[in-house]
């Protein structure tokens, strides 16, 4: 049916899939994920993968490593400034060097990298050693038509005084408290 939602099988329940994990529960998710993806590659046989975020990236490379590539391809989308997010998670040391390996190491077996932006991309081909050639940006979707139709309407319940308007996840990442201070 088409509102099945497909669960791996094997260690169910035993990875939390939130942001920021604890240490002890991130360690044995280095091993189920790529199992769990390997499941599902092997139960579906898909032509197509594509998987989204860093870790989800580098546990595709390891569960990809043994399926038949000449019948799949692998299409890895990031979304991120990849290089500052690891600069951020691990301010130095082995961790980085591990993780800059995983990421270079995953990144340069997908057929295709999707970028979200040229920015995202051209930081991916210098940190990381992607080809330009296999790097494609999308930018996320807007219907410019909308946008231009509710740009010309009136503004209405307008502050007086100077303000500011910003949307996004509320998570560091997105820098809102750099926003206010600014602002202030």
């Amino acid at each position: 049916a088409d509102d099945e939602l497909v669960v791996a099988r094997f260690a169910q329940g035993w990875i939390p899939y939130r942001d920021q994990p604890r240490w002890w529960q991130l360690v044995p998710s280095l091993a189920l994920v790529p199992l769990q993806q390997r499941e599902i590659v092997r139960r579906f046989r898909p032509h197509i993968v594509v998987t989204v975020t860093k870790s989800m990236n580098i546990a595709a490379r390891y569960s990809l490593a043994f399926a038949n590539r000449g019948e799949l391809s692998w299409v890895v989308r990031e979304g991120n400034n990849t290089g500052a997010m690891i600069d951020h998670e691990s301010p130095g040391g082995f961790v980085r060097r591990l993780q800059n390996f995983a990421v270079r190491s995953a990144y340069r077996r997908a057929d295709r990298v999707v970028a979200i932006s040229n920015g995202v991309g051209d930081a991916l081909s210098r940190r990381f050693g992607i080809d330009p050639a296999r790097l494609t940006t999308i930018h996320n979707a807007v219907d410019v038509a909308t946008a231009r139709t509710r740009a010309t309407e009136p503004a209405t319940d307008v502050p007086r005084q100077p303000f500011v308007v910003a949307g996004g996840r509320l998570a560091a990442q997105n820098g809102f408290d750099l926003l206010i201070r600014a602002f202030a």
